[in-house]
């Protein structure tokens, strides 16, 4: 997908599953981020923030 050899079918949603790695991460999600037109926006991503001390 990265290289443009795969494309994905129109008819199906892309799901991006990170790998755990922090810079690999953000530059899969970046690309497919780019490439896309739609999203979810996923309420509460960070539902407990008191935990962290925020």
């Amino acid at each position: 997908m990265l290289t443009g050899a795969f494309i994905p079918p129109k008819d199906r949603t892309p799901v991006f599953s990170p790998c755990g790695l922090g810079v690999p991460d953000l530059v899969v999600s970046r690309h497919v981020c780019d490439r896309t037109t739609v999203g979810v926006v996923v309420d509460d991503f960070f539902h407990e923030l008191s935990r962290y001390g925020g």
